[in-house]
């Protein structure tokens, strides 16, 4: 025993196990006890696994709820990109394989296709027909 009167084993079980203490209405404490005693447990039995059973359950619903958007935001993400891929990415045929190329923007390919429908004079077909413009 040490000189508080406790066994260093009892210090290191109130460190790790401490008192908590609140103040319920008389009914209350009654009920509490009831409930306790139904399930053949102390209160503090019973208020330890109610608190265990109420945390799990809403970190599974919060992890199912993570889960949903982060399977909803990938779901979309990739949606979203193949349908811009569809209604914007600029690409041809390589004439060796045949599989699609895709040119990236403001790359060297890129500039050399602008160049190419430049010198075509390529322009809105909705233009009317005026001097050229100096860029």
């Amino acid at each position: 025993m040490t000189q508080n009167g406790s066994y260093p084993s009892q210090e290191k079980y109130y460190a790790k196990n401490p008192t908590v203490s609140f103040r319920l209405k008389k009914e209350d404490i009654k009920k509490l006890e009831e409930i306790a005693s139904r399930e053949d447990m102390t209160v503090g039995q019973y208020v330890r696994n109610y608190l265990k059973g109420i945390v799990e359950k809403r970190e599974t619903e919060a992890k199912i709820r993570k889960d949903g958007f982060d399977e909803g935001r990938n779901e979309g993400l990739k949606e979203g990109y193949k349908q811009g891929m569809n209604d914007w990415a600029f690409w041809f045929e390589c004439y060796k394989c045949g599989e699609r190329l895709y040119i990236k923007p403001l790359s060297k390919n890129h500039e050399t296709i602008i160049g190419l429908l430049k010198d075509q004079k390529w322009g809105h077909e909705t233009c009317p027909e005026q001097e050229q413009k100096k860029p």
